[in-house]
């Protein structure tokens, strides 16, 4: 059996369609925003860390890590260089050593002064040497900050030429002897040279004092040394010679 519906009802259930098509459109609407919204990737961008310029050591007189010690006939002898970091002269150097037993006790302290008569330049080096009895029972030493007046008076104006050494392989003793001239305006008394002797790695090993033959140059003049080292290997050196002493007006 049929049903006829009339034109206003067809009219009617349209309108509800339609209403109902409208009302899922909303709800899917809705309903995918709140999906995007919930799942939306989230980036954190922390501060940046503020960088840190780094603090310069202390300009300091230090004594260089190219020490060495030996035992020469009853004393330790301690070898090393010590290094002007300042940017002024320094004078009259003091390094310390103090030596102690396996237990870390304090069993014995040297100072010593370099060899320079004059002020150290600011960068420059200069060479050192402890020698003492062998303490009985010491196991290690250690340095303290060197001791320094700012201040003092540059080296004159020497010049080292014709330096060379001999090694014999046979004594082990190790020649070496240069030539120190004068160009200071002034003449130069106690005129001597200091030595560092370095092995393959660059560790001091050996060096000193050694006074020219003659000690006092007038302006121009020049004289020589020559200097024995024994003791030690010296197969495969170099070294390293600075020549110092006292301005005479």
């Amino acid at each position: 059996m049929s049903i006829n519906i009339g034109y206003k009802e067809k009219i009617m259930r349209k309108i509800v369609l339609i209403f109902i098509l409208f009302l899922a459109m909303i709800g899917i609407g809705v309903s995918a925003a709140s999906y995007y919204q919930t799942y939306l990737p989230i980036v954190y961008r922390p501060a940046p860390t503020p960088t840190q310029t780094p603090t310069p050591p202390p300009a300091v007189v230090e004594v260089l890590p190219n020490y060495s010690w030996h035992i020469n006939n009853g004393y330790l002898v301690i070898t090393g260089e010590v290094q002007n970091n300042t940017s002024n002269y320094v004078d009259l150097i003091e390094i310390t050593v103090d030596i102690y037993n396996a237990q870390g006790q304090l069993i014995d302290t040297n100072t010593e002064y370099t060899y320079l008569n004059n002020a150290l330049a600011p960068g420059d080096k200069t060479y050192f040497m402890h020698s003492l009895l062998e303490p009985p029972g010491w196991a290690f030493f250690g340095f303290e900050d060197p001791t320094y007046e700012v201040g003092g008076e540059p080296a004159p104006n020497l010049t080292i030429f014709d330096d060379s050494y001999i090694w014999d392989p046979i004594s082990g003793d190790y020649f070496l002897w240069a030539t120190v001239r004068n160009d200071d305006v002034e003449s130069v008394d106690y005129t001597h040279v200091i030595i560092s002797i370095y092995n393959k790695t660059g560790t001091v090993i050996d060096g000193g004092y050694a006074p020219l033959n003659d000690e006092y140059l007038l302006p121009g003049l020049e004289s020589d040394f020559t200097v024995i080292f024994e003791g030690q290997d010296f197969s495969n050196v170099s070294y390293r010679l600075q020549a110092d002493g006292w301005r005479r007006p």
